[in-house]
């Protein structure tokens, strides 16, 4: 065989082994370092992942750590890059020396993952533990439950809620609220029989409370809810409604008494036994305003004789069209779902808007008590006509 045949196959030899390296499947991409040009001289290796990856939060603001391998290189290019579990880059570092990374997330509940590169080389860690991310809690308000009544040991019809905010007007996830409800008096017990109770903010930054029911006093009364790290409270406005007319009720809280007049009185109240709709049908043309009324909600007792509201009175307002509607204190004015009549009086009214033509049932409920239902008479709306522009007038010239 001649030096050339010799030369040619050695080099096919060299050539091979070496793919043969680079093509062994392991943790991490092999890679190879030449040394001087023409040396002919070549080294092999795989690149290290770093390990042990952990991520820590201070509100939004995250910094992930890892443990840098402990191999060499020849040179100065090994850097680092942080993804998510969503495969977002969040971070980097461009140091071989560098053990973490910083960067400010949104809130969610992420794991984290850290690569080596070297040049075009790539070795990627496991992923760490789950980390929760939230907002750092800066304003939090009420915003549902206030303002309803129920019944003498009847549960609430709306959950008492919390939302949660930082300054920039974010949800906050993870937050922690603690209800509280007076320890005596009127009140009421969440769902574990005990007048406090605990929850966390979900990711639109509300926390509900477990179930909340009156217990067998009658009277107005306040809710509180504290959130961990934001001074102040939030306050409940509710109410418990006797069921029972001989029911004491809290020391100045004015009720209505059989002859349909208001007093204060400490011991009794004469409580409503329906509720009714007193007006005539509301008729008019479809709307996405609140046109049509006024439509007045009573509450009367068992005779059907009108009495005076001892607390103030939530009425829940809907409807059963398809199109789309909404009800307000005043006519065309503010959206609301629900009108109060005060203490002391016997009835409100409201007015009703909806898009679709037809015959809707508008309900009112109060809670204990039956609710009221009336149909009412949507007309489609007229046809807008375009006012064409009057001709201008012709000019005649006498001869």
């Amino acid at each position: 065989m001649s030096i050339r045949h010799l030369t040619v196959r050695g080099t096919s030899i060299l050539v091979a082994v070496l793919l043969a390296i680079v093509a062994v499947p392991s943790a991490a991409w092999a890679f190879w370092t030449a040394g001087a040009v023409g040396a002919g001289t070549a080294a092999t290796g795989t690149l290290e992942a770093p390990t042990d990856v952990r991520a820590g939060a201070t509100g939004t603001g995250v910094t992930v750590t890892w443990t840098a391998p402990t191999q060499s290189y020849p040179v100065s290019t090994l850097g680092y890059e942080a993804k998510d579990d969503r495969g977002n880059t969040v971070c980097s570092a461009a140091s071989p020396n560098a053990t973490s990374c910083s960067y400010t997330a949104s809130p969610g509940a992420f794991r984290y993952a850290v690569t080596a590169v070297f040049e075009s080389w790539t070795a990627t860690s496991d992923l760490s533990d789950q980390l929760t991310v939230s907002a750092t809690p800066a304003l939090f308000e009420a915003s549902t439950g206030s303002g309803e009544s129920a019944a003498l040991s009847t549960a609430f019809p709306i959950p008492l809620a919390v939302t949660v905010t930082d300054t920039s007007g974010a949800a906050v996830l993870g937050a922690t609220v603690r209800f509280t409800a007076p320890g005596t008096g009127a009140s009421g017990t969440f769902a574990d029989g005990s007048p406090t109770a605990t929850s966390i903010t979900d990711f639109s930054g509300e926390a509900a409370a477990p179930t909340f029911t009156a217990n067998g006093t009658a009277g107005t009364y306040t809710v509180t809810a504290t959130v961990t790290g934001i001074p102040g409270s939030a306050g409940f406005s509710l109410a418990n409604q006797a069921a029972d007319p001989a029911a004491p009720l809290d020391s100045g809280v004015p009720v209505a008494t059989p002859d349909d007049a208001t007093a204060t009185d400490p011991a009794r109240a004469v409580t409503a036994g329906t509720v009714a709709i007193t007006s005539a049908p509301a008729t008019g043309s479809a709307s996405s305003t609140a046109d049509l009324g006024a439509i007045t909600v009573q509450l009367q007792d068992a005779s059907g004789a009108s009495v005076h509201a001892a607390i103030p009175t939530t009425v829940f307002l809907s409807s059963n069209s398809t199109g789309t509607t909404v009800f307000a204190a005043t006519r065309r004015g503010p959206a609301l779902t629900s009108v109060t009549i005060p203490s002391g009086s016997s009835s409100v009214s409201f007015f009703y808007g909806d898009t679709e033509a037809g015959t809707p049932t508008v309900t009112a409920a109060v809670a204990g008590l039956t609710p009221a239902t009336q149909v009412q008479v949507v007309t489609a709306a007229a046809a807008q006509v375009p006012t064409l522009p009057m001709p201008p007038p012709s000019s005649l010239s006498a001869e």
